[in-house]
Protein backbone atom coordinates (compact mmCIF):
# COMPACT_ATOMS: atom_id res chain seq x y z
CA UNK A 1 0.00 0.00 0.00
CA UNK A 2 1.12 3.57 -0.65
CA UNK A 3 3.16 5.24 2.08
CA UNK A 4 2.64 8.92 2.90
CA UNK A 5 5.63 11.15 3.59
CA UNK A 6 5.34 13.12 6.83
CA UNK A 7 7.64 16.05 7.74
CA UNK A 8 10.26 15.40 10.40
CA UNK A 9 8.73 18.01 12.69
CA UNK A 10 5.19 18.03 14.02
CA UNK A 11 4.98 21.82 14.23
CA UNK A 12 2.75 21.85 11.18
CA UNK A 13 -0.03 20.08 13.07
CA UNK A 14 0.17 22.08 16.31
CA UNK A 15 -2.82 24.20 15.37
CA UNK A 16 -4.96 21.35 14.09
CA UNK A 17 -7.77 19.71 16.05
CA UNK A 18 -6.44 16.21 16.89
CA UNK A 19 -9.91 14.71 16.44
CA UNK A 20 -10.14 16.25 12.96
CA UNK A 21 -6.73 14.77 12.21
CA UNK A 22 -7.90 11.38 13.47
CA UNK A 23 -11.04 11.62 11.34
CA UNK A 24 -8.88 12.42 8.33
CA UNK A 25 -6.63 9.41 8.94
CA UNK A 26 -9.57 7.06 9.51
CA UNK A 27 -11.24 8.36 6.38
CA UNK A 28 -8.13 7.63 4.34
CA UNK A 29 -7.86 4.14 5.81
CA UNK A 30 -11.55 3.40 5.23
CA UNK A 31 -11.22 4.52 1.60
CA UNK A 32 -8.36 2.12 0.87
CA UNK A 33 -9.24 -0.73 -1.45
CA UNK A 34 -7.90 -3.92 0.16
CA UNK A 35 -8.50 -5.82 -3.06
CA UNK A 36 -5.43 -4.05 -4.47
CA UNK A 37 -3.10 -5.44 -1.80
CA UNK A 38 -1.34 -8.76 -1.84
CA UNK A 39 -2.05 -11.23 0.95
CA UNK A 40 1.14 -10.46 2.84
CA UNK A 41 0.43 -6.72 2.87
CA UNK A 42 -3.19 -7.25 3.89
CA UNK A 43 -2.20 -9.50 6.79
CA UNK A 44 0.35 -6.95 7.99
CA UNK A 45 -2.07 -4.04 7.73
CA UNK A 46 -4.82 -5.87 9.61
CA UNK A 47 -2.42 -6.29 12.54
CA UNK A 48 -1.29 -2.65 12.26
CA UNK A 49 -4.90 -1.49 12.36
CA UNK A 50 -5.65 -3.63 15.41
CA UNK A 51 -2.67 -2.15 17.25
CA UNK A 52 -3.90 1.37 16.51
CA UNK A 53 -7.27 0.34 17.87
CA UNK A 54 -5.56 -0.90 21.04
CA UNK A 55 -3.97 2.51 21.45
CA UNK A 56 -7.32 4.26 21.08
CA UNK A 57 -8.78 1.78 23.57
CA UNK A 58 -6.10 2.87 26.05
CA UNK A 59 -6.81 6.56 25.58
CA UNK A 60 -10.57 6.00 25.73
CA UNK A 61 -10.23 4.03 28.98
CA UNK A 62 -8.01 6.69 30.54
CA UNK A 63 -10.37 9.50 29.58
CA UNK A 64 -13.43 7.54 30.70
CA UNK A 65 -11.86 7.03 34.12
CA UNK A 66 -11.14 10.76 34.36
CA UNK A 67 -14.73 11.56 33.36
CA UNK A 68 -15.99 9.05 35.92
CA UNK A 69 -13.99 10.64 38.72
CA UNK A 70 -15.31 14.06 37.80
CA UNK A 71 -18.89 12.82 37.81
CA UNK A 72 -19.53 13.17 34.10
CA UNK A 73 -23.16 12.58 33.36
CA UNK A 74 -24.36 13.87 36.72
CA UNK A 75 -25.05 17.26 35.14
CA UNK A 76 -27.51 15.52 32.82
CA UNK A 77 -29.16 13.61 35.64
CA UNK A 78 -27.45 10.26 35.18
CA UNK A 79 -26.63 8.13 38.19
CA UNK A 80 -23.33 6.85 36.85
CA UNK A 81 -20.76 7.25 34.10
CA UNK A 82 -21.83 3.84 32.81
CA UNK A 83 -25.46 4.83 32.29
CA UNK A 84 -24.55 8.25 30.86
CA UNK A 85 -21.95 6.91 28.42
CA UNK A 86 -24.28 4.07 27.48
CA UNK A 87 -26.93 6.65 26.56
CA UNK A 88 -24.45 8.80 24.64
CA UNK A 89 -22.69 6.03 22.70
CA UNK A 90 -24.87 2.93 22.85
CA UNK A 91 -22.16 1.05 24.77
CA UNK A 92 -23.39 -1.67 27.10
CA UNK A 93 -22.73 -0.63 30.72
CA UNK A 94 -20.65 -3.77 31.14
CA UNK A 95 -18.26 -2.60 28.41
CA UNK A 96 -17.92 0.79 30.07
CA UNK A 97 -17.08 -0.94 33.35
CA UNK A 98 -14.41 -3.00 31.60
CA UNK A 99 -12.85 0.19 30.26
CA UNK A 100 -12.82 1.67 33.76
CA UNK A 101 -11.27 -1.49 35.22
CA UNK A 102 -8.60 -1.53 32.51
CA UNK A 103 -7.78 2.14 33.10
CA UNK A 104 -7.21 1.44 36.80
CA UNK A 105 -4.80 -1.36 35.87
CA UNK A 106 -2.97 1.10 33.61
CA UNK A 107 -2.48 3.32 36.67
CA UNK A 108 -1.49 0.52 39.06
CA UNK A 109 0.98 -0.93 36.54
CA UNK A 110 2.48 2.17 34.89
CA UNK A 111 4.74 0.30 32.47
CA UNK A 112 1.81 -1.81 31.34
CA UNK A 113 -0.24 1.37 30.89
CA UNK A 114 2.52 3.03 28.88
CA UNK A 115 2.88 -0.04 26.68
CA UNK A 116 -0.87 -0.11 26.08
CA UNK A 117 -0.95 3.53 25.06
CA UNK A 118 2.13 3.01 22.90
CA UNK A 119 0.72 0.04 21.04
CA UNK A 120 3.17 -2.59 22.31
CA UNK A 121 0.62 -4.23 24.63
CA UNK A 122 -2.83 -5.31 23.51
CA UNK A 123 -6.18 -4.41 25.01
CA UNK A 124 -6.79 -8.13 25.51
CA UNK A 125 -3.69 -8.39 27.72
CA UNK A 126 -4.83 -5.47 29.89
CA UNK A 127 -8.33 -6.97 30.15
CA UNK A 128 -6.76 -10.22 31.41
CA UNK A 129 -4.91 -8.32 34.12
CA UNK A 130 -8.01 -6.33 35.06
CA UNK A 131 -9.93 -9.57 35.59
CA UNK A 132 -7.17 -10.86 37.88
CA UNK A 133 -7.08 -7.87 40.22
CA UNK A 134 -8.26 -8.64 43.77
CA UNK A 135 -9.30 -5.93 46.26
CA UNK A 136 -6.77 -5.29 49.08
CA UNK A 137 -3.94 -6.93 47.12
CA UNK A 138 -2.82 -4.10 44.86
CA UNK A 139 0.71 -4.00 46.35
CA UNK A 140 1.27 -7.66 45.49
CA UNK A 141 -0.30 -6.99 42.10
CA UNK A 142 2.20 -4.19 41.43
CA UNK A 143 5.11 -6.39 42.52
CA UNK A 144 4.33 -8.82 39.70
CA UNK A 145 4.34 -6.15 36.98
CA UNK A 146 7.70 -7.27 35.48
CA UNK A 147 6.38 -10.79 34.90
CA UNK A 148 3.06 -9.53 33.53
CA UNK A 149 4.88 -7.02 31.32
CA UNK A 150 7.19 -9.63 29.83
CA UNK A 151 4.34 -11.92 28.82
CA UNK A 152 2.23 -9.05 27.48
CA UNK A 153 5.02 -7.56 25.37
CA UNK A 154 5.86 -10.94 23.85
CA UNK A 155 2.20 -11.53 23.07
CA UNK A 156 2.25 -14.73 25.12
CA UNK A 157 -1.35 -14.42 26.19
CA UNK A 158 -1.64 -18.03 27.33
CA UNK A 159 1.19 -17.58 29.84
CA UNK A 160 -0.22 -14.20 30.88
CA UNK A 161 -3.60 -15.80 31.61
CA UNK A 162 -1.95 -18.54 33.66
CA UNK A 163 0.10 -16.02 35.66
CA UNK A 164 -2.93 -13.78 36.23
CA UNK A 165 -5.09 -16.72 37.31
CA UNK A 166 -2.35 -17.98 39.63
CA UNK A 167 -2.15 -14.57 41.30
CA UNK A 168 -5.93 -14.29 41.66
CA UNK A 169 -6.38 -17.73 43.19
CA UNK A 170 -3.58 -17.20 45.70
CA UNK A 171 -4.80 -13.73 46.62
CA UNK A 172 -8.29 -15.03 47.26
CA UNK A 173 -7.07 -18.01 49.28
CA UNK A 174 -4.75 -16.24 51.70
CA UNK A 175 -7.45 -15.54 54.24
CA UNK A 176 -7.28 -11.75 53.87
CA UNK A 177 -9.36 -10.93 50.83
CA UNK A 178 -12.87 -12.27 50.50
CA UNK A 179 -13.58 -14.72 47.75
CA UNK A 180 -15.03 -13.29 44.56
CA UNK A 181 -18.73 -12.63 45.14
CA UNK A 182 -21.32 -14.62 43.26
CA UNK A 183 -22.92 -12.81 40.36
CA UNK A 184 -25.63 -13.43 37.80
CA UNK A 185 -26.49 -11.31 34.76
CA UNK A 186 -29.55 -11.48 32.55
CA UNK A 187 -29.16 -9.35 29.44
CA UNK A 188 -31.29 -8.83 26.37
CA UNK A 189 -29.61 -9.99 23.16
CA UNK A 190 -31.73 -9.90 20.00
CA UNK A 191 -35.44 -10.25 19.27
CA UNK A 192 -36.93 -12.51 21.95
CA UNK A 193 -33.61 -13.85 23.15
CA UNK A 194 -31.87 -13.21 26.47
CA UNK A 195 -28.44 -14.29 27.70
CA UNK A 196 -27.73 -15.56 31.22
CA UNK A 197 -24.14 -15.44 32.45
CA UNK A 198 -22.68 -15.63 35.92
CA UNK A 199 -20.34 -17.20 38.42
CA UNK A 200 -21.20 -18.91 41.70
CA UNK A 201 -19.08 -20.51 44.41
CA UNK A 202 -18.65 -24.21 45.05
CA UNK A 203 -21.56 -25.01 47.36
CA UNK A 204 -23.94 -22.72 45.54
CA UNK A 205 -22.88 -24.29 42.25
CA UNK A 206 -23.56 -27.74 43.68
CA UNK A 207 -27.04 -26.65 44.78
CA UNK A 208 -27.87 -25.28 41.34
CA UNK A 209 -26.42 -28.32 39.58
CA UNK A 210 -28.43 -30.66 41.81
CA UNK A 211 -31.66 -28.76 41.13
CA UNK A 212 -31.05 -28.71 37.37
CA UNK A 213 -30.32 -32.44 37.38
CA UNK A 214 -33.52 -33.14 39.30
CA UNK A 215 -35.68 -31.24 36.80
CA UNK A 216 -33.89 -32.19 33.58
CA UNK A 217 -35.64 -34.60 31.28
CA UNK A 218 -33.47 -37.69 30.81
CA UNK A 219 -32.28 -38.43 27.27
CA UNK A 220 -34.98 -40.31 25.42
CA UNK A 221 -35.55 -41.76 21.99
CA UNK A 222 -36.85 -39.06 19.65
CA UNK A 223 -35.66 -36.23 21.90
CA UNK A 224 -32.85 -34.56 19.97
CA UNK A 225 -32.30 -31.71 22.41
CA UNK A 226 -28.74 -31.15 23.57
CA UNK A 227 -27.77 -31.23 27.24
CA UNK A 228 -27.64 -27.43 27.20
CA UNK A 229 -31.17 -27.22 25.80
CA UNK A 230 -32.56 -29.66 28.36
CA UNK A 231 -30.76 -27.76 31.12
CA UNK A 232 -32.33 -24.47 29.95
CA UNK A 233 -35.79 -26.07 29.95
CA UNK A 234 -35.14 -27.34 33.49
CA UNK A 235 -34.18 -23.86 34.69
CA UNK A 236 -37.42 -22.38 33.32
CA UNK A 237 -39.41 -25.19 34.97
CA UNK A 238 -37.74 -24.53 38.33
CA UNK A 239 -38.57 -20.83 38.08
CA UNK A 240 -42.20 -21.54 37.16
CA UNK A 241 -42.63 -23.77 40.20
CA UNK A 242 -40.91 -21.24 42.47
CA UNK A 243 -43.17 -18.42 41.28
CA UNK A 244 -46.27 -20.55 41.76
CA UNK A 245 -45.39 -21.45 45.34
CA UNK A 246 -44.10 -18.02 46.37
CA UNK A 247 -41.12 -17.19 48.56
CA UNK A 248 -41.28 -19.35 51.70
CA UNK A 249 -44.98 -18.63 52.04
CA UNK A 250 -44.30 -15.11 53.32
CA UNK A 251 -46.00 -13.32 50.45
CA UNK A 252 -48.33 -13.95 47.58
CA UNK A 253 -46.88 -15.90 44.71
CA UNK A 254 -45.27 -13.78 42.02
CA UNK A 255 -46.46 -14.17 38.46
CA UNK A 256 -45.14 -13.35 35.03
CA UNK A 257 -46.70 -10.17 33.64
CA UNK A 258 -47.23 -9.87 29.90
CA UNK A 259 -48.68 -6.77 28.24
CA UNK A 260 -50.69 -7.63 25.12
CA UNK A 261 -52.73 -5.34 22.89
CA UNK A 262 -56.13 -6.96 22.32
CA UNK A 263 -56.11 -6.50 18.55
CA UNK A 264 -52.62 -7.99 18.38
CA UNK A 265 -53.64 -11.29 19.98
CA UNK A 266 -57.08 -11.47 18.32
CA UNK A 267 -56.49 -10.04 14.85
CA UNK A 268 -52.74 -10.13 14.37
CA UNK A 269 -52.54 -6.33 14.17
CA UNK A 270 -49.09 -4.91 14.92
CA UNK A 271 -48.84 -3.97 18.59
CA UNK A 272 -47.36 -4.88 21.95
CA UNK A 273 -46.79 -8.40 23.15
CA UNK A 274 -44.17 -7.68 25.79
CA UNK A 275 -42.85 -9.13 29.01
CA UNK A 276 -42.23 -6.56 31.75
CA UNK A 277 -38.52 -7.35 31.93
CA UNK A 278 -37.63 -8.88 28.57
CA UNK A 279 -39.59 -6.91 25.97
CA UNK A 280 -41.21 -8.44 22.84
CA UNK A 281 -42.19 -12.11 23.19
CA UNK A 282 -42.97 -14.72 20.52
CA UNK A 283 -46.68 -15.05 19.78
CA UNK A 284 -46.53 -18.80 20.41
CA UNK A 285 -45.21 -18.26 23.94
CA UNK A 286 -47.97 -15.77 24.74
CA UNK A 287 -50.66 -18.05 23.35
CA UNK A 288 -49.35 -20.88 25.55
CA UNK A 289 -49.40 -18.59 28.57
CA UNK A 290 -53.01 -17.57 27.87
CA UNK A 291 -54.10 -21.19 28.17
CA UNK A 292 -53.65 -21.08 31.95
CA UNK A 293 -53.30 -17.64 33.48
CA UNK A 294 -55.09 -14.91 35.33
CA UNK A 295 -55.87 -11.85 33.21
CA UNK A 296 -56.09 -8.29 34.51
CA UNK A 297 -57.80 -6.01 32.02
CA UNK A 298 -56.68 -2.40 31.61
CA UNK A 299 -59.14 -0.45 29.45
CA UNK A 300 -57.68 2.42 27.42
CA UNK A 301 -59.14 5.07 25.18
CA UNK A 302 -58.54 5.49 21.44
CA UNK A 303 -55.19 7.22 22.07
CA UNK A 304 -54.06 4.47 24.48
CA UNK A 305 -54.64 6.68 27.53
CA UNK A 306 -55.64 4.45 30.46
CA UNK A 307 -58.71 5.36 32.52
CA UNK A 308 -58.09 7.18 35.80
CA UNK A 309 -59.84 7.86 39.12
CA UNK A 310 -59.51 11.62 39.10
CA UNK A 311 -58.28 13.57 42.10
CA UNK A 312 -59.82 11.69 45.02
CA UNK A 313 -56.45 10.51 46.34
CA UNK A 314 -52.75 11.22 46.05
CA UNK A 315 -51.86 7.53 46.19
CA UNK A 316 -51.80 5.66 42.91
CA UNK A 317 -54.14 2.68 42.86
CA UNK A 318 -52.95 -0.77 41.75
CA UNK A 319 -55.03 -0.42 38.57
CA UNK A 320 -53.44 2.94 37.77
CA UNK A 321 -49.97 1.52 38.38
CA UNK A 322 -50.74 -1.37 36.06
CA UNK A 323 -52.09 0.99 33.42
CA UNK A 324 -49.20 3.46 33.54
CA UNK A 325 -46.67 0.61 33.60
CA UNK A 326 -48.33 -0.91 30.55
CA UNK A 327 -48.07 2.40 28.73
CA UNK A 328 -44.57 3.52 29.74
CA UNK A 329 -42.83 0.11 30.22
CA UNK A 330 -39.74 1.81 31.75
CA UNK A 331 -38.41 5.06 33.21
CA UNK A 332 -39.27 7.89 30.83
CA UNK A 333 -36.07 9.89 31.42
CA UNK A 334 -34.21 10.07 28.08
CA UNK A 335 -31.90 7.10 27.75
CA UNK A 336 -32.98 5.36 30.99
CA UNK A 337 -34.37 1.85 30.63
CA UNK A 338 -35.02 0.87 34.26
CA UNK A 339 -38.06 -1.46 33.90
CA UNK A 340 -41.51 -0.49 35.15
CA UNK A 341 -41.57 -2.72 38.28
CA UNK A 342 -38.53 -0.83 39.64
CA UNK A 343 -39.96 2.63 38.91
CA UNK A 344 -42.07 5.18 40.79
CA UNK A 345 -44.94 7.25 39.39
CA UNK A 346 -44.29 10.98 39.19
CA UNK A 347 -47.09 13.56 39.28
CA UNK A 348 -46.20 15.85 36.38
CA UNK A 349 -48.27 18.63 37.91
CA UNK A 350 -47.68 18.28 41.63
CA UNK A 351 -50.67 16.94 43.53
CA UNK A 352 -50.49 19.67 46.16
CA UNK A 353 -50.71 22.24 43.36
CA UNK A 354 -53.85 20.80 41.83
CA UNK A 355 -52.44 17.93 39.81
CA UNK A 356 -54.69 14.90 39.44
CA UNK A 357 -53.77 11.38 40.40
CA UNK A 358 -54.51 10.24 36.87
CA UNK A 359 -52.74 8.47 34.03
CA UNK A 360 -52.76 11.73 32.09
CA UNK A 361 -50.76 13.40 34.86
CA UNK A 362 -48.46 10.56 35.79
CA UNK A 363 -45.50 8.83 34.22
CA UNK A 364 -42.78 6.43 35.31
CA UNK A 365 -39.43 7.58 36.68
CA UNK A 366 -36.85 5.39 38.36
CA UNK A 367 -36.03 6.32 41.94
CA UNK A 368 -32.83 8.10 40.91
CA UNK A 369 -34.42 10.33 38.28
CA UNK A 370 -37.52 10.94 40.42
CA UNK A 371 -35.35 12.27 43.23
CA UNK A 372 -33.09 14.13 40.79
CA UNK A 373 -36.03 16.03 39.33
CA UNK A 374 -37.33 17.02 42.77
CA UNK A 375 -33.94 17.97 44.19
CA UNK A 376 -32.49 19.99 41.30
CA UNK A 377 -34.29 23.30 40.79
CA UNK A 378 -34.30 24.66 37.29
CA UNK A 379 -34.90 21.34 35.55
CA UNK A 380 -38.29 21.36 33.85
CA UNK A 381 -40.43 18.89 31.93
CA UNK A 382 -43.42 18.86 29.63
CA UNK A 383 -45.84 15.95 29.40
CA UNK A 384 -48.15 16.23 26.43
CA UNK A 385 -49.83 13.40 24.51
CA UNK A 386 -48.01 10.95 26.80
CA UNK A 387 -44.61 12.30 25.67
CA UNK A 388 -42.14 13.42 28.33
CA UNK A 389 -39.59 16.08 27.39
CA UNK A 390 -36.82 17.11 29.79
CA UNK A 391 -35.08 20.52 29.77
CA UNK A 392 -31.90 21.58 31.51
CA UNK A 393 -31.82 24.75 33.66
CA UNK A 394 -30.40 26.67 30.68
CA UNK A 395 -33.40 25.66 28.56
CA UNK A 396 -31.64 23.11 26.37
CA UNK A 397 -33.57 19.90 25.86
CA UNK A 398 -32.14 16.58 26.96
CA UNK A 399 -32.84 14.85 23.68
CA UNK A 400 -34.06 11.25 23.59
CA UNK A 401 -31.65 10.85 20.68
CA UNK A 402 -28.18 11.38 22.18
CA UNK A 403 -26.73 12.24 18.76
CA UNK A 404 -28.85 15.39 18.78
CA UNK A 405 -27.94 16.35 22.34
Amino acid sequence: MTAIAVPDTDEWIDDLDPFALLDLALGRIAAMDVSDSIDRELASDVVRLRRRMDRTDAVFAEWTLAAHRRGAGAVDGYRSTKSWLGWKTGMHPGLVQRALDAAVVGELLPEVGAGWRGGTISSAAVATLAAARVPAHDEKFRALEPEFLDFARRGDHASLRRAATFFKHHAQADGVAPAEPDGLRLSKVLDDRAKITGEISGLAAETVATALDAFMDPPAEGDDRSDAQRRADALVRICEIALERGACGTRAAAHVTVIVDWTTITAGVFGRMDGQFTGPLPRTDVERLLCDCAITRVVTGPTSKPLDVGRTTRVWSPLQRAAISARDTHCRWPGCEIPAPWCEIHHHQEWQHGGETSAGNGHLLCSHHHHFLHRHPGWTTTFEDQTLRVFRPDGRELHPNPWLD
